[in-house]
């Protein structure tokens, strides 16, 4: 029953703080992974608006840049036989193909 101006605050600034933990960060990487956090960022890219979406969008792109980089993480966060893989790559497929959208700009450049 909060102020939805507070929950999309909370929102925001909870986004804006995984992003910044994931740059780099093998560890906070997996653990997203691991959870049901990865499906998280995907409702929250396809639902979520502004803010949101964008740090969410800059979060999926660290975490796919750390597992680049880490045959581990690799291996475990984008298993062909995973419902959140599979969720994370249509969604990233969705924004390619819409081709107008902010978060289409960011995946691009």
């Amino acid at each position: 029953m909060e102020d939805p101006s507070t929950t999309a605050y909370l929102k925001t600034m909870a986004t804006k703080a995984l992003w910044q933990l994931t740059k780099g960060n093998t560890n906070i990487c997996k653990s997203i992974t691991k959870s049901q956090a990865l499906l998280c960022f995907i409702m929250l890219l396809e639902k979520g608006t502004g803010e949101v979406r964008y740090n969410s969008t800059m979060a999926l792109m660290e975490i796919a840049c750390v597992a680049e980089h880490n045959a581990d993480l690799r291996q475990s966060a984008f298993k062909p036989n995973s419902l959140a893989s599979r969720a994370f790559i249509e969604q990233f497929l969705q924004i390619v193909e819409r081709g107008s959208s902010p978060t289409y700009s960011l995946l691009v450049s």
